[in-house]
């Protein structure tokens, strides 16, 4: 009985561990989705970092 009692435990706590990691996946690739979203809006309103202001300060006609 008590060998029943454990293996029904493990099984649901295995099918708990099972949808918690689909969640995580499902919120991780949510969370790559929106970052790359906001890249793409911030790059096309011209406010990238890259765009304006570490480019222009490393630009080699600064140096001349």
């Amino acid at each position: 009985m008590a060998f029943c009692f454990y293996i029904c435990n493990l099984n649901a706590a295995l099918a708990m561990l099972g949808k918690f990691l689909e969640f995580a996946g499902m919120l991780c690739n949510l969370h790559i989705k929106w970052l790359i979203f906001a890249q793409d809006w911030w790059v096309r309103n011209g406010l990238s970092l890259l765009n304006k202001g570490l480019r222009g300060y490393t630009s080699a006609n600064n140096f001349l």
